[in-house]
């Protein structure tokens, strides 16, 4: 009996170590919404909060063809237990299954956990090309798995082919229209469940002295620029995209509207309180983005005299 059509996708992400302060992982969520608006269907798993008993069963019964996690390199032992028993229940029911990686340590460190656990690592950010490979997976849908022939074309991918040979595909540069439609557009067609999250930390700081300052666990992660601009040496972050791109792209931005929209939007569909704004340099440096983030004051300011927002709406941001 084929499964064509009918099987799925699950996504799911390293445990993340925070302790009792737990978020949804955007990039997870932001892939599967773009292709869940397009006809695939996804799960989401996430270790931090939820028991993977019933996503197991899931597997053991075939219903996931490309089985994706975004692994980490401090949870690296965790994770390919969890990536190997994933694989082994998934190929009991006897229909093909791909193990996919993806995000900065997948990206950065490929080799090593392609030659450990994955069959397949996305570069960069992957909403395009997950989609279009996990649309060709189904489609064919066939026993053994040819992935030169499934990857062909794609690009922001790297694999091992039936001969062992390592393939490796740099990612488009995305430009400003590309980062717009991915951290614009498909954020405001999210379905995020935030609620569930906001309910954990309730119960995890119940009795917990959380400071002076209080704490809001009505709040949601959002992200403005592309990369940073800045080249620390101690962090990596600023190495993702150049590494997984085939040309240096230039940062993109939100306008300070579309920033100002993305608040009320959290505000009015989740009942959000306060917008963390993820950004390693939200000002991006003394000029553009200077004046992005005065006009967004003003933006803010508005909505709040408006009503769109409450008085007391809060925000972080780093710079």
């Amino acid at each position: 009996m084929s499964l064509t059509g009918q099987r799925k996708i699950l996504l799911m992400n390293s445990h993340s170590r925070e302790g009792v302060y737990v978020t949804p992982a955007m990039g997870i969520f932001k892939v599967a919404e773009f292709a869940r608006n397009r006809g695939i269907d996804c799960d989401i798993l996430d270790y931090d909060i939820d028991d993977d008993s019933e996503f197991i069963k899931n597997a053991e019964r075939g219903e996931y063809a490309v089985i994706a996690m975004s692994v980490t390199h401090y949870q690296m032992e965790a994770d390919l237990e969890r990536l190997w028993m994933f694989r082994k229940c998934a190929e009991k029911s006897g229909y093909p299954v791909i193990i996919a990686g993806g995000g900065q340590e997948a990206a950065m460190n490929y080799e090593q956990w392609l030659d450990a656990a994955l069959n397949v690592v996305f570069l960069g950010f992957a909403e395009v090309t997950f989609y279009e490979f996990c649309r060709r997976v189904l489609d064919v849908d066939q026993e053994p798995v040819n992935l030169s022939a499934i990857a062909e074309g794609l690009k922001g991918i790297t694999y091992r082919d039936q001969d062992g040979e390592l393939v490796f595909h740099y990612a488009e540069t995305m430009d400003h229209d590309k980062f717009r439609e991915m951290f614009y557009d498909n954020v405001l067609e999210m379905d995020v469940p935030y609620q569930k999250y906001w309910d954990y930390l309730r119960q995890s700081f119940k009795g917990r002295d959380v400071g002076g300052a209080g704490f809001i666990f009505e709040h949601v992660r959002l992200y403005g620029t592309s990369h940073c601009p800045r080249r620390c040496g101690f962090c990596s972050s600023q190495t993702f995209l150049p590494f997984s791109q085939e040309a240096i792209p230039k940062i993109s931005m939100l306008d300070a509207d579309q920033l100002v929209h993305l608040c009320v939007h959290h505000y009015q569909k989740y009942g959000a309180k306060l917008v963390i704004f993820s950004d390693d340099d939200f000002l991006v440096g003394p000029g553009v983005g200077a004046r992005r983030a005065l006009s967004f004051c003003k933006g803010i300011i508005a909505a709040k005299n408006s009503g769109d927002l409450p008085p007391d709406f809060h925000f972080h941001f780093q710079a």
